[in-house]
């Protein structure tokens, strides 16, 4: 596989890239001693017993402009203004906020004493010289983008978004700009794929329809394999004459085809192969059973490039409405949708959303997926489940 390709990229397109390498802080963050408050910079010792009855009393040395150094040193008994985000005198080690001091002229009465280190952020407190601070993997969130602008990052290395061909195959199929004839449908698998592959961080940059020719798709096979990194293909993948996707992948290269058909329902049909180092998956033609098979193994694959950790699936417990059956040495995935999500302390109710895996319609009315593993014969209605989020 062609694991981790760079690319430079400017830090305002980074965002929910794929870090390339360990980003360490080149200088301490934020490299000086600042105040979180606005107030009076102190002597922490200075403040020690102060309170409403007995102040602490200080002389008023001078004023820190934001963004400005702070020019003068502390000295025993005296304190300076500082705005919040300004820098701290030498010699100061706390800030007293405003709400706790009174100014008389040059002096200035404060009633509440200060433990040193109070209200102020160190110079390396957010981060020291030579700390390791992103990983190489690290997806770069928006915290991530505010972190890489603190150390002056105007690019950024990135992994290059893994480059997906789809080859989607059928003589029943066309082009969804095209009014179906009798017996034809149009082209679904090619654009959920394409939604799919964006999703989960790769990019599409070559998506074509070819009819069942065993030549045609061989040679289509041989052009994608120079420029892409993985290669998915679908239908053409069931038992049949006329299926022509296996001995496609076994004729181009090796080791061609690893696995033919897998234990699960939807998605049995599902091919898993390489060809000379580039990933195929050949998902099933009918429309549920190719997203169920990718949510298998083409989220994981895209992470595998990406040099990530396959994605966390965000799930949710609900009661069950009805009973689900299944058979054992099987994994069964059931479409649900979720009710009564929002009703506070009780658990939403997940209803079972019934269909064929050609009925691309159930996918878009559900909230989730239920698993049932392979030694289970299913679940019963009113059993708490865990509903995997499907968006």
């Amino acid at each position: 596989m062609r694991i981790g390709v760079h690319e430079d990229l400017p830090l305002q397109e980074a965002y929910g890239r794929v870090l390339a390498s360990d980003l360490r802080a080149t200088a301490d963050l934020p490299g000086f001693r600042r105040s979180t408050v606005d107030g009076y910079a102190v002597r922490a010792k200075d403040t020690f017993g102060a309170g409403e009855g007995l102040p602490a009393i200080l002389n008023l040395v001078g004023a820190v402009r934001i963004g400005q150094p702070a020019a003068l040193t502390l000295l025993p008994g005296q304190t300076a203004w500082v705005p919040t985000g300004a820098m701290i005198p030498e010699g100061a080690d706390a800030v007293v906020m405003l709400e706790y001091t009174e100014t008389l002229a040059d002096l200035v009465q404060i009633s509440r004493p200060a433990a040193p280190g109070d209200n102020v952020i160190l110079a390396d407190e957010d981060a020291a010289c030579g700390d390791l601070l992103l990983p190489a993997g690290q997806r770069i969130g928006s915290g991530e983008i505010g972190l890489l602008a603190s150390l002056g990052c105007t690019t950024v290395r990135v992994v290059r978004k893994p480059r997906a061909c789809i080859l989607s195959t059928g003589d029943e199929i066309v082009p969804i700009d095209v009014a179906p004839a009798p017996g034809q449908v149009r082209d679904i698998n090619l654009h959920t794929i394409t939604a799919l592959i964006k999703k989960a961080g790769g990019c599409v940059t070559s998506a074509q329809l070819r009819h069942d020719d065993a030549d045609l798709l061989t040679a289509s096979l041989e052009q994608a394999i120079p420029v892409c990194d993985l290669i998915v293909l679908s239908g053409g993948s069931s038992v049949g004459d006329r299926d022509y996707t296996i001995n496609a992948i076994n004729r181009v290269g090796k080791p061609g085809v690893l696995i033919h058909g897998i234990a699960v329902k939807p998605g049995k049909p599902t091919v898993l192969g390489n060809i000379n180092g580039i990933p195929v998956i050949g998902l099933p033609g009918h429309p549920v059973s190719a997203m169920i098979a990718w949510r298998l193994f083409g989220d994981a694959l895209v992470a595998a490039l990406l040099g990530t950790s396959p994605p966390r699936r965000a799930t949710i417990r609900a009661r069950l409405s009805a009973n689900l059956s299944s058979a054992p040495g099987r994994e069964d995935f059931y479409r649900v949708r979720l009710h009564n999500i929002d009703a506070g302390d009780v658990l939403p109710l997940a209803v079972p959303v019934l269909g064929k895996s050609g009925l691309i319609t159930t996918m878009a009315r559900i909230d989730g997926i239920i698993r049932i593993p392979l030694d289970s014969e299913g679940f019963q209605k009113g059993e708490i489940v865990e509903v995997e989020q499907f968006d």
